[in-house]
């Protein structure tokens, strides 16, 4: 993972003055936000991009850092990378005092898919375009580039003002065959990580070193799941045993408790348009845990692809990248359905498992505690926080037990725990 340097306070007619390679270049500054152009951070190769149809200082350059006032301060701190020579995007979120966040979790704006050569994940960008005429919003960009001959792909950014503790960019992926693609078949890629339409890159190292510790994401059921990640979690392997449909959004979570960069985003990524495609999420926590690698994988799986995707096939989607500080449903210790409230839901998720091995840090499938088993030590999860949060507004403030319920409650558990061992 490459970090990005955060120039936090500096006024905006100053930007000039950063510390920069001889080739990076500043190429707008309308007193609100300024963009740089730079030629560090990612590996891939420099790449020409222009800026209202010129290319931006006469060569070649990998990325593009926008520089946003803070409401209310003088400040114009880095809030948003377009990486235009690999199509990642990162963004992160400003603060009362002027501030920002630390950069961490990515988005790959590609699609990518796998054959028997292996994962294709990222396409040989040729080109990249800045518009800031205001016709397309006050920053709009798109990057073209391939996968050799077999496929072409675009994808365009649209980064509106941010607000405080929210900044959102807008992200359409379009995809095209330009030849017939076999993906690859069996084992563990049957319906399986085969096809890509968007993936989320962040880290998770241990329980007090991430980037994100929790997967969290509407089914197609409209369920909120959400899976914890931990220091037992498998490495090198997917997150579930198959990918799951999911309905408008996924998230992946920076919870409180992280020494690695402690303010860095939570990233949501709300699907405006699906283009027509069945989408799963699944994801990937390679063997890896050393903080600067991208260990931690989600991604958007076309569940109905199929085993050779035809010459002319083309597929898109629209999505919101949202980088917030403080999710829109925050993390509440023992609310396993993500309903801002710890109650009877959350305890019939544990007792309809009761004594059963679940998937580790599955919170709806009742195993808060991620040890993979149903148990004690999640019932204890729920009961101690009981009534945390705020009663939904369609009676779940109706389900509340009394004390004296609680208590018997957590005897029958106990009863149940002792003839399980039996």
């Amino acid at each position: 993972m490459i970090r990005l340097t955060l120039w936090k306070l500096l006024p905006i007619g100053l930007l000039t003055a950063m510390p920069a390679a001889a080739s990076d270049q500043v190429f707008f500054d309308n007193g609100q936000f300024a963009l740089r152009a730079a030629d560090g951070g990612v590996f891939e190769p420099a790449v020409p991009v222009f800026h209202n149809g010129t290319l931006v200082g006469g060569h070649n350059h990998k990325i593009i850092e926008a520089f946003d006032n803070v409401p209310g301060t003088g400040s114009f701190p880095l809030t948003f990378v377009d990486m235009h020579a690999n199509t990642f995007l990162r963004a992160t979120y400003q603060k009362t005092n002027g501030l920002t966040g630390a950069l961490g979790t990515s988005v790959v704006g590609s699609a990518s898919f796998r054959t028997t050569a292996g994962l294709q994940f990222i396409p040989t960008v040729t080109r990249g375009d800045v518009n800031t005429t205001g016709f397309f919003g006050r920053y709009f960009s798109q990057v073209v580039g391939n996968f050799g001959p077999q496929a072409s792909l675009t994808t365009t950014r649209s980064y509106p003002d941010p607000v405080i503790d929210k900044t959102t960019v807008g992200l359409t992926v379009d995809f095209t065959a330009d030849q017939n693609i076999s993906l690859a078949t069996g084992g563990a890629f049957t319906g399986n990580d085969r096809f890509r339409m968007m993936t989320v890159s962040s880290m998770f190292s241990a329980d007090t070193v991430y980037d994100a510790d929790r997967v969290r994401y509407e089914d197609i059921n409209g369920n909120i799941q959400t899976l914890q990640l931990t220091s037992a979690t498998t490495r090198s392997a997917h997150l579930l045993p198959a990918p799951d449909e999911v309905g408008s959004w996924i998230e992946l979570i920076k919870s409180p408790g992280s020494t690695w960069f402690a303010d860095s985003p939570t990233i949501r990524i709300d699907l405006t348009n699906k283009g027509g495609l069945r989408l799963g999420i699944q994801g990937f926590l390679a063997g890896t845990t050393n903080p600067n690698d991208d260990s931690l994988s989600v991604w958007l799986e076309w569940l109905d692809a199929p085993d050779t995707i035809a010459t002319g096939t083309n597929l898109g989607i629209e999505a919101d990248v949202v980088a917030t500080g403080d999710p829109d449903r925050p993390v509440i210790i023992g609310d396993l359905n993500a309903d801002g409230f710890v109650g009877i839901l959350d305890l019939n998720a544990v007792l309809g498992n009761w004594n059963q091995s679940v998937l580790p840090g599955f919170f709806t499938a009742g195993d808060p505690t991620a040890d993979g088993f149903v148990g004690i030590a999640d019932l204890n999860t729920v009961l101690g926080n009981w009534n945390a949060g705020t009663p939904p507004p369609t009676g779940g403030s109706a389900a509340v037990p009394e004390p004296a319920t609680l208590g018997l409650l957590s005897f029958s558990a106990v009863l149940l725990l002792r003839r399980s061992t039996i």
